[in-house]
């Protein structure tokens, strides 16, 4: 009988690591810039913080949090497709990257920095194996 683990060694996790490192400095890099664009226009009085108060935002909010771990996960995948030309990308190396994403931004959590929507939580969770999926549809084996 076949061990149902064995194939785990033979992925490539430190090229899906460096994938996953890269996707969230990108990413963390692009909500930090968001934060300190909002935090401007709300100097300059262009923009009202009042805004986020209403409840119909928090929703909005919430499903732009989704979106953009979807945009996180499809990123990954479109960074292992253009510069990481060595990996061969399946279905087993597609599940791989997506623990790799939870764990990087993880790291990317606990270094303090602001945040807006780059994190982890479990609809981000949800929003990444979304975004790599659909992002990795060509990528897809029947079994």
């Amino acid at each position: 009988m076949r061990d149902p683990l064995q194939r785990l060694k033979y992925l490539p996790w430190l090229l899906l690591l460096q994938v996953a490192a890269l996707t969230t400095a990108i990413a963390g890099a692009l909500d930090i810039l968001l934060m300190v664009g909002l935090i401007q226009l709300a100097q300059l009085g262009l923009f009202s913080m009042g805004v986020f108060q209403l409840p119909l935002t928090s929703v909005i909010l919430s499903l732009l949090v989704f979106v953009v771990a979807a945009g996180v996960g499809a990123l990954g995948v479109w960074l292992m497709e253009r510069f990481f030309t060595q990996i061969y990308i399946n279905t087993g190396v597609l599940w791989a990257l997506v623990p790799c994403l939870g764990l990087t931004l993880f790291l990317f959590t606990q270094l303090r920095l602001p945040q807006l929507l780059v994190g982890i939580s479990y609809p981000q969770l949800i929003g990444i194996v979304l975004g790599v999926f659909l992002r990795g549809k060509r990528y897809w084996r029947a079994f």
